[in-house]
Order: C-alpha cells, then sequence, then structure tokens
C-alpha cells in the first residue's frame, strides 16, 4: 500500500530525546451495481479498493535503541448503512448474565469509532515490539496484507477476505481488544509474533449502558518469511468462548440460529499465505481452515433437518495474480469456501464461489482509479440467517434446502472508483 504521512508534530529534542506525530491515511470511494440475492442494486459506497482509514501514529525515542510508540487507527464510514451511528451499540438481548448465553456478535462488541481500527501503545526493546490495546491477528494480516500483497483485492470489492456478501473467508475476527501482541526481531527475513489477552469471563453493568462484558479467551501465534520476491505467512488463531456462557443453546427465533456458541467452546482459524514475484506477475495463494468443538448447538422449532453432529467446519483457497502492466495494474483471482461439517447436516458439501477481477490506473505516486468487478456464488449460506427487505431468505424445512434459496445465493458486483493516500 502506497503511503505520504504529514507531520502533526515537528521533530522534538527534549533530554536527548526525540518524539514525532504524524498521520497517514486512505480516502477511497465507488459507484457501483449488480445483483444481490435476487435483487437489482446500485449504490455509491466506499473502500472499494481499500479501506478508508486514518491513523495517527507517535514515536519516541527513548535512548538505548528503545522508543515508545502508539497508533490511534479510525476506519469512519463516509457512506454509512447506520447513517454514521458511531455511538455504542449493543446488538441482540443485550448483557447476558453469568451461565446465560450471549451472542457472539455482544461478545465481540466494538466501542464506537475507537473500536473501528487497530490501535495500542508499545514499547521496542532489543527489537522485540510489545503492543497494549486493540491489535489486529496476524490471521487477518495473512488474508489481507500478506504474502507480499498475494491477495490484490485486499478488503475491497472482489476480496475473498470477510464473512459477508462476496466472500469466501470466514475469518471474522479482524482484531480483538483488551489483547497483547508481542513480536519478535526479524531475522534473516524471518518473525514470530504472539497475541493474546487476559480473558474477562464476568459481565456487570446497568441496563442503559456502560457494559463490562464477558470476552473469549485468545490465543494467537503467527510466523512471516520474506527473502527477496518470496514472502510467506501462517497464524494459527485459538478463541476459547467463555466458561459463563449457557450450557445448551437453544433458540425459536431463525434469525439468532447458530449464531450462540455453548460454554467453553473453543474455534480455532489455521490461516497461511504464499507468494512469489516472477517480475511481470506476483502470484499468491490464500487458504484457511476454521473448526469449532461445540457439542451442542442452536436450534429452532419444527425443524427436523438439525444434524447430530454440532460442530462446525470449513475451509477456503483462493488463487491471485497482480500483473503490472506500466501506470496499470491487472488483478484476477478465484476463491471458494466449503462447508465439511455443519449442524444444519444439508448445508455439508455447499460451497460459496468467487471470482473476481480489477484494473487499476495509477493518476499519480498517490492516488489510483480502479475498475473492479466480482461475481459468484453463496450456496454455503444458512438462508434462515440471511436476511433481505427485512425478511428472512427461504428457511430449513424439513424437505431440506429448497431451489429458492440456492436460486437467490448468486451475486455480482462492478464498480469504478478512486482511491486515494496521504
Amino acid at each position: 500500500m502506497k503511503k505520504s504521512v504529514i507531520a502533526l508534530a515537528a521533530m522534538a529534542v527534549v533530554g536527548g530525546a526525540s518524539a514525532q506525530v504524524t498521520i497517514s491515511g486512505i480516502m477511497d470511494g465507488y459507484i457501483g451495481s449488480g445483483n444481490q440475492f435476487g435483487q437489482k442494486i446500485s449504490l455509491v459506497g466506499q473502500s472499494g479498493a481499500r479501506t478508508t482509514t486514518f491513523k495517527f501514529n507517535g514515536s519516541e525515542d527513548l535512548g538505548g535503541g528503545t522508543k515508545a510508540n502508539f497508533q490511534f487507527e479510525i476506519q469512519p464510514q463516509f457512506v454509512a448503512a447506520d447513517g454514521n451511528g458511531y455511538n455504542t451499540t449493543v446488538w441482540g438481548a443485550g448483557l447476558g448474565a453469568n451461565g446465560a448465553s450471549q451472542t457472539a456478535i455482544t461478545n465481540q462488541i466494538s466501542s464506537g469509532m475507537a473500536g473501528k481500527g487497530q490501535s495500542y501503545l508499545g514499547i521496542v526493546a532489543s527489537d522485540f515490539d510489545i503492543r497494549i490495546g486493540t491489535n489486529n491477528t496476524h490471521g487477518v494480516d495473512t488474508q489481507v496484507n500478506g504474502a507480499g500483497g498475494a491477495n490484490g483485492f485486499g478488503t475491497g470489492v472482489g476480496s475473498g477476505y470477510g464473512a459477508g456478501y462476496g466472500s469466501t473467508s470466514q475469518n471474522t475476527f479482524t482484531r480483538f481488544e483488551e489483547s497483547i501482541s508481542i513480536r519478535s526481531p526479524i531475522m534473516n527475513g524471518a518473525q514470530v509474533r504472539y497475541l493474546t489477552n487476559l480473558k474477562n469471563d464476568k459481565s456487570y453493568g446497568s441496563t442503559t449502558g456502560g457494559y463490562t462484558i464477558r470476552r473469549p479467551a485468545v490465543s494467537e501465534w503467527g510466523a512471516e518469511y520474506k527473502n527477496g520476491p518470496l514472502q510467506l505467512d501462517a497464524a494459527l488463531l485459538s478463541v476459547k468462548n467463555s466458561d459463563n456462557e449457557a450450557t445448551t443453546v437453544t433458540t425459536t427465533s431463525t434469525s439468532t440460529n447458530y449464531t450462540a456458541l455453548s460454554s467453553g467452546v473453543t474455534t480455532k482459524y489455521t490461516s497461511y499465505s504464499a507468494s512469489y514475484d516472477l517480475g511481470v506477475a506476483r502470484l499468491g495463494f490464500i487458504s484457511q481452515k476454521v473448526k469449532n468443538d461445540a457439542t451442542t448447538y442452536s436450534n429452532y422449532a419444527g425443524v427436523p433437518a438439525i444434524g447430530t453432529d454440532p460442530h462446525t467446519e470449513a475451509k477456503w483457497q483462493m488463487v491471485t495474480a497482480n500483473i503490472p502492466v506500466g501506470a496499470f495494474r491487472v488483478l484476477v483471482g478465484s476463491g471458494k469456501y466449503s462447508l465439511v461439517n455443519n449442524p444444519a447436516t444439508l448445508l455439508n458439501g455447499q460451497k460459496n464461489t468467487l471470482t473476481s477481477f480489477a484494473l487499476e490506473y495509477d493518476l499519480s505516486k498517490r492516488t489510483y482509479a480502479y475498475l473492479r468487478f466480482q461475481q459468484g456464488s453463496n450456496g454455503a449460506t444458512n438462508a434462515a440467517t440471511t436476511l433481505v427487505n427485512g425478511v428472512t431468505t427461504t428457511n430449513l424445512t424439513s424437505s431440506g434446502l429448497t431451489a429458492a434459496q440456492l436460486a437467490t445465493q448468486t451475486f455480482n458486483l462492478g464498480g469504478i472508483g478512486i482511491s486515494h493516500a496521504f
């Protein structure tokens, strides 16, 4: 990603220590149209090629090879589905009592604008980089930024990252609040990373807000290797649900089907990527496997199609090529997400597919215009949890998945836009 940095505070020297604060970021917008869940759509959107971001970074040289630093990152919505509602919102039933179910969305609640980016306070000593705050997982870096940018589509249109519309990946954990990140010195192009948190399995607060919520236990090992045209990235993320969750989870609401995990469930995300620059093109491969050890599952009344094995297991892969042609870049990609096992056994073997194309043209060193297109299908998506105009699409029934569900899972989206880095 191209960057330029504007100094907010010039270099200051106090008692032999130097400090600097800078701001950098990206503004990105596009005009698009396509088909989504059987409906034609048109939109003015943002982050079609890269995530719109503002970063405030500070660093102070403490001497002796030690320095203090910080980052405050905001990923603002200038075209927001929620009307730019930046205030903290608690979804679902709100605060869950100990031993009662609390939805995954509530567990991962982010606090306003501060929770929309990677923000931390850190210190670098003996080339070890230690950060506390809201840290990105190496798993998401592996998929989005890893392998030398192997995933040329990043977080924009055509990306394989994320769990939403037009995506093949299921890694919804981009970053964790209340986390500690440790990065080793880089030796011969290799670096090891570790991320963890203190875990909080208690919750308290008022009925009107101010919640201190339960958070899952997090542990992740990551590694990166760069040597000339070759780059390799790998990550193993383990997320254990609070021991104070309910031991059984049952709901009669179709909109929350399969969203709540029972006490102590561990989900593991194994991610890796590789890329090689041939000169005429950079080729990349990204892969991820997701598996949890659930022994109970969400259900709703009158649906005999639920299987006897409640754990979820899935895998996805994406291959990409980034081809520079003068001031142009051509990006192509193909991805597939497959359900190995799912509580709704009728979804087993179903696939999400994604085919992507992009053409980028440099207008300057910091700005480029782009044309992007994606198409595919979301056959592995549970239609009972998909809302279209406020109504769920075809639900699971005793007769199985209907043709109507699968027919509405195809999508395509094309867009033309501009991305500017500062």
